[in-house]
Parts: C-alpha cells; structure tokens; sequence
C-alpha cells in the first residue's frame, strides 16, 4: 500500500488469503522497534547475544546509517562486552567503514572494500 502510516491492524484480503501488511524487514530509520512486530524482539535478543559472545565479527554491505539508532545501539552495547572481539568491516567506502570502530568499541578494524578482498586475505 502506497501511505505514509502503517496502522498495527492493517490487512489486506484480495482473495481468500489474509495479508498482513506491517512490513517485515523494517528499513533504517529511528523508531524501528515501535514498528517492528513483538515476534522481532526475541531475534534482536540472540543477535545481542551472539555479538556478545562472539570473538570476530564480521559487517558486509551494511553502512550503518545515522537513523538506525536501535542497530547502533545493539553494536555498541553488544559488542562492547567483549573486549577480545577482532572487527573486519567490508564496505566499498573506507570513511563509512571506519565509523564501526566507535560504533563497536575497538581501537582498531580491519576494513575491506569488497567481499573478494576479504576471502581473498581469510585464505
């Protein structure tokens, strides 16, 4: 649907089938838990805990833009926690690339711009 609000019992039925129209994959913007299905949470939660226990991360294609608050939030509070995490962060624009090392934490991250370049030194 083409409208600027999205109501929480927003359905559609073109056929015999109910669509939900509350949108799934929510785009980066501040607010996103308030638009995100209670479902959601539990996943936010194991990502925050794999990113606690986790000893490399590794970023792809994601610039972690500035009204992504909540994504920004679970970087940095998750990944804080672990002092022994290493960071490669695999983006196309070096200076978009070097925010996750405050976002994250570190005093340092190995920074690629392709996904190539990185298999290529992983090997």
């Amino acid at each position: 649907m083409n409208s600027t609000k999205i109501a929480m019992s927003l359905t559609w039925k073109p056929n015999k089938r109910l669509n939900y129209m509350k949108p799934i994959i929510v785009p980066p913007v501040s607010g996103k838990r308030g638009m995100m299905h209670n479902s959601m949470t539990n996943l936010w939660t194991l990502a925050s805990t794999a990113l606690q226990e986790a000893d490399r991360v590794v970023i792809a294609g994601y610039s972690c833009p500035a009204l992504d608050l909540e994504s920004r939030i679970l970087f940095s509070e998750s990944l804080r926690k672990n002092p022994s995490k290493k960071l490669y962060v695999i983006d196309p624009n070096p200076q978009s690339a070097a925010k996750f090392i405050e976002i994250c934490g570190v005093d340092h991250s190995t920074i690629y711009t392709s996904v190539a370049d990185w298999v290529r030194d992983s090997a």
